[in-house]
């Protein structure tokens, strides 16, 4: 859930804007809900491929669990806290893994049509 405001701007459009309340206590709400969607939204991929690429490679996928986990930390609470902008940092490192994730399981998954063996 968010919380909305009505703007309108003297002198444009005759109806007024409805955006997302990004100041005060009520912005923070708004920027962690925010924040917990965009988790929401990339999660189960990365439990599929940490699963998946866990079969094989089990502490190297245990070590990118736990990076991803401090990486999304760090987006909630600087993004909570700071705003947009702030919550790039912990963004990229998340996508660098989850990637990671994705390309070991592609690995295994080259590895298996050619008769590999790790």
């Amino acid at each position: 859930m968010q919380i909305f405001k009505v703007r309108a701007l003297p002198g444009t459009y005759p109806l007024p804007y409805v955006v997302m309340e990004d100041e005060g206590m009520v912005g923070h709400y708004n920027r962690a809900n925010r924040s917990m969607q965009h988790f929401n939204e990339n999660v189960a991929g990365f439990v599929l491929n940490a699963f998946l690429a866990g079969q094989v490679f089990a502490f190297p996928v245990m070590m990118l669990t736990l990076v991803f986990v401090g990486a999304r930390v760090l987006h909630q609470t600087a993004y909570t806290e700071s705003g947009y902008g702030a919550h790039a940092p912990g963004n990229l490192l998340g996508v660098l893994v989850a990637v990671t994730l994705e390309m070991l399981v592609l690995l295994i998954a080259l590895g298996g049509l050619a008769d590999w063996t790790f």
